[in-house]
């Protein structure tokens, strides 16, 4: 009796373990046009980076919640020398502009930039965005960069 008892009480924990690995969120990427820009995925728990490079400077892609739930914030990364343009399209058609999310300029050792742009320095700049910002059923957003050309 014992025995089966221990055994329920592990199977359980067991359980519990697997059902949290498979809640982890998986995703896929299609990139518009690769030659203009690439996403990437950096996972990290409750925050998911995306790195977003971009020899061109201006560029699209979408990124589809294959399994589980969105993270609760996410950061995207784009490796540019200004951020002139960004917005995030959800899937119902909404549109997330660049004044209404948080944006901060980072230099190559991940600490805050001072200026507006990086120009010649090497960095990125890292678009905050909370999930509350999607629909309660997104399951895609599509994201459109533009680089500072003046």
């Amino acid at each position: 009796m014992i025995n089966v008892f221990i055994f329920s009480a592990l199977a359980l924990g067991f359980s519990s373990i697997v059902h949290e690995a498979v809640s982890e969120p998986t995703f896929e990427i299609s990139n518009a046009n690769p030659s203009r820009g690439k996403i990437s995925v950096l996972p990290g728990g409750e925050n998911t980076v995306f790195k977003v490079t971009s020899p061109f400077g201006i560029g699209r892609g979408t990124i589809k919640l294959a399994t589980g739930d969105w993270p609760e914030s996410i950061a995207i990364r784009l490796h540019l020398q200004g951020l002139e343009g960004f917005s995030i399209k959800t899937g119902d058609d909404t549109r997330i502009k660049m004044s209404d999310l948080s944006i901060q300029a980072y230099d190559k050792d991940g600490n805050l930039f001072g200026e507006k742009y990086l120009l010649e320095k090497a960095g990125y700049y890292e678009v905050s965005v909370p999930s509350s910002l999607f629909p309660e059923d997104c399951r895609s957003i599509e994201i459109h960069w533009v680089n500072f050309y003046r």
